[in-house]
């Protein structure tokens, strides 16, 4: 098992937003029927809704936020969310959906869960974070410097 602070790692949070919007044809859907086939797909009540009866369909949509690490790169970051997504939200490929990602400095937010999440979805649990330490058998995803075992094994 590695520990190392936090400090000495090339530790980086992203947060990743996904913003869903679906219409729904107003000949097929209700408004609440809509709203319903909405919360089932994604898992969340939209946020917003345009519920006009001049337009011919109804439009709903919310955004959902998730936190993603690695050691600076940005590569997996959104693949790691996807993944997070279909478990959490089945449905989100039925709907049109975009995302944008921002760099955060993780120092802002050393006491509070983000770090955790991130770890959870990047490292599916396999790295923990508490107390500035970041510990696991293999810390290769936030620290360039990593020469566990596995790491070795792949050279």
């Amino acid at each position: 098992m590695q520990e190392v602070n936090i400090e000495k790692t090339d530790f980086t949070l992203w947060e990743i937003e996904f913003e869903f919007t679906n219409s729904y044809d107003r000949e097929k859907f209700t408004f609440e029927l809509a709203r319903k086939d909405f919360l089932e797909k994604v898992g969340v009540d939209a946020l917003e809704d345009e519920d006009d009866k001049l337009f011919s369909e109804i439009v709903l949509s919310t955004e959902i936020i998730y936190y993603s690490c690695d050691s600076g790169h940005g590569s997996n970051i959104i693949n790691d969310c996807l993944n997070a997504l279909k478990k959490d939200s089945p449905g989100f490929n039925e709907m049109d959906y975009e995302y944008r990602w921002n760099k955060l400095d993780y120092n802002d937010y050393l006491d509070e869960q983000y770090i955790s999440w991130a770890l959870d979805i990047s490292s599916y649990g396999q790295i923990e974070y508490k107390d500035g330490i970041l510990s696991g058998d293999c810390l290769l995803l936030v620290w360039d410097d990593c020469n566990c075992d596995q790491c070795e094994n792949e050279l």
